[in-house]
């Protein structure tokens, strides 16, 4: 067990990190475009943003040259398809299908990891009390958004063991109610299990929450503190922590999406293609044996999203 004098080193070092993160604010890239560009990552469609950030336009092809708008039935048709694919990726789901208890951590496969806490939990919980009193006393001369920054990389580093600090952990943040989250799970799990990266690890993280009181809680306050710089508010919530030259840098919400897609779920797109009927015939965007394995959940819609 580390003693005080170690605890307290630890704290100092995540408050540098978060002091130098705290002078890099920025609007947050387009969630729901990126929710919707790896909702259907399978096939050959892409998605740009349209007037404003609520409208999403899908297009048939890879590439701004071949591309084509798709219809409203286009897109139903599809997802119809999407609806019979997905249920076989559900059911094998380690993250639907592994009980963990709150409070506790289960790593249900080398690259995944599942978590369950309750709506009270905080960033210095898994700390003993007279440790909290300190950090809480050194903090306290701060200003609120460096304490802010400091508390919501202690709270993400809580869930992350040693072996894993050194590799990007993609964190998808949902209540225990939401059937959106559980989609998502269930598809990043899918993706995650088929790609070949092996620097990536996903956390599941449910909130324990019966009586749908998430969006107060102070655990979304100290987890997702930017709320001015986010596109939408609205769960499954995403972030992801990576360590670049020995500093913490947290990506949240779009930025985890954005960063997830164009670093590690790009290469994949369209690897279903061949067996969808609407794409059958084009080439699949990479070869890595994938288009024989089963296929995850269909497009939730903004309408469908909580909040």
């Amino acid at each position: 067990m580390k003693t005080l004098v170690l605890q307290l080193s630890l704290a100092l070092s995540l408050f540098v990190n978060a002091s130098a993160l705290a002078e890099t604010a920025a609007k947050s890239a387009n969630k729901l475009l990126y929710m919707y560009r790896v909702y259907y990552l399978p096939f050959g469609v892409d998605f740009r943003e349209g007037r404003t950030k609520n409208d999403i336009l899908p297009f048939r092809g890879m590439t701004a040259e071949s591309s084509e708008l798709m219809t409203a039935d286009d897109l139903t048709s599809l997802d119809r398809q999407w609806d019979t694919i997905r249920d076989g990726w559900k059911r094998r789901s380690l993250f639907l299908s592994t009980p963990v208890a709150v409070g506790a951590s289960a790593r249900v496969a080398p690259r995944l990891v599942s978590h369950k806490i309750s709506l009270s939990r905080s960033a210095l919980d898994t700390l003993a009390i007279p440790d909290r009193i300190q950090i809480n006393d050194l903090l306290r001369s701060k200003a609120p958004e460096v304490q802010a920054e400091f508390k919501q990389l202690r709270f993400l580093k809580s869930f992350i063991d040693e072996k894993d600090e050194g590799k990007f952990n993609m964190f998808i943040f949902s209540a225990s109610w939401c059937s959106s989250s559980r989609e998502y799970r269930a598809l990043l799990e899918s993706y995650l299990k088929s790609a070949p990266q092996n620097d990536v690890v996903l956390h599941s993280v449910v909130i324990e929450d019966p009586d749908q009181k998430i969006f107060d809680a102070k655990v979304l306050k100290e987890l997702f503190p930017h709320q001015d710089r986010y596109t939408h508010e609205s769960i499954p919530k995403f972030i992801a922590l990576e360590n670049i030259q020995g500093k913490s840098v947290v990506y949240e919400e779009g930025d985890a999406l954005f960063a997830l897609y164009e670093r590690y779920l790009k290469p994949m797109r369209g690897f279903l293609n061949k067996q969808s009927f609407m794409f059958r015939g084009q080439p699949p965007a990479t070869q890595r044996g994938l288009a024989s394995e089963p296929s995850p959940s269909p497009l939730l819609r903004a309408g469908s999203l909580s909040k």
